[in-house]
């Protein structure tokens, strides 16, 4: 083999392992983006932050919401609030019978759980978090968070479908 064949063995394996590198960044980038397609604003602190604050604001401490769950564990849950105390929950129509999980589902449960996961990827920063608020009152209307350090990508999603603030 002389010295020009050589090099161009050695070229052509320089090509195939930047065109394999290019390839696995194009389709890395693909993936997010087709994750990514049709999901709700990426949630930030500050939009966090102000709905919260939005809610505490309000005052409300007595109302019903009823909050549908998909993902590992789907289903619809059901929870009254009275005196900010979650007092009763249902899951898919069955009462719930540990107090603990009542105030999950609770709208102060909630902010609870988002503002875990906001503190947990702005440490590790492997979930895609989504959310909407409720402009008048700052309830976490649509929440959605993808795990991405897994090959599943395990997924969260939760909507508001109704909220009945009581007299």
């Amino acid at each position: 083999m002389d010295l020009k064949q050589s090099y161009v063995r050695r070229r052509a394996g320089h090509v195939k392992l930047i065109l394999v590198a290019v390839l696995l960044v194009a389709g890395v980038a693909f993936t997010i983006s087709r994750i990514r397609a049709g999901r709700l604003p990426t949630m930030q602190r500050a939009d966090f932050e102000a709905a919260k604050a939005n809610w505490a604001s309000q005052q409300m401490t007595d109302y019903e919401i009823t909050v549908e769950v998909s993902g590992m564990q789907p289903g619809i849950y059901e929870v009254t609030v009275e005196g900010q105390t979650a007092v009763a929950a249902t899951f898919d129509g069955r009462s719930l019978k540990r107090q603990r999980t009542f105030g999950t589902w609770a709208v102060t449960g909630m902010f609870d759980t988002l503002a875990r996961d906001l503190e947990t990827n702005e440490g590790e920063h492997y979930l895609m978090l989504g959310a909407e608020f409720h402009p008048e009152y700052g309830i976490p209307m649509k929440y959605e968070r993808i795990e991405m350090r897994t090959g599943a990508h395990d997924a969260l999603q939760w909507k508001v479908t109704r909220f009945h603030p009581q007299p």
